[in-house]
């Protein structure tokens, strides 16, 4: 797998990484890898899914950040709930989820440390995925 994508402990790793700038700013979207995410939710060649805190889960994670500006392509940003009125990002997984952290970005290097709100409680998430790796 190329680089990581760790939720409460548990490497999903980067299936897929979009970044993409427009007029409004850095567009940012990174997916869990398909076999990793099988793997940890459990699915069985009969269909069946096995018990653990990801067995709802129909798709990979993924991780958004959207209209965020930077400089020649780089950036860094501490994220919280108070920038949701001008940004918008978010951990997608049976719903999107409430990020707060540390956002950094440099020559298409995606790096972010900090946490969701996912079921009612705060979960660790780290993220390293690079696009010239895709």
């Amino acid at each position: 797998m190329k680089g990581y994508f760790i939720i409460d402990g548990d490497d999903f790793g980067v299936g897929s990484i979009q970044i993409d700038e427009d007029e409004d700013g850095m567009n940012i979207r990174i997916t869990g890898d398909d076999d990793a995410f099988d793997a940890l939710t459990g699915l069985t060649g009969d269909d069946t899914f096995a018990e653990g805190q990801w067995r709802d889960l129909m798709n990979p994670p993924e991780i958004y950040f959207e209209g965020f500006t930077g400089t020649d392509g780089a950036l860094s940003a501490d994220l919280n709930e108070n920038m949701l009125e001008r940004y918008s990002f978010g951990l997608v997984l049976d719903d999107s989820c409430l990020l707060e952290g540390h956002l950094r970005v440099e020559d298409e290097h995606v790096v972010f440390k900090g946490t969701a709100s996912w079921q009612g409680r705060t979960v660790p998430v780290s993220v390293d995925a690079d696009g010239r790796d895709f």
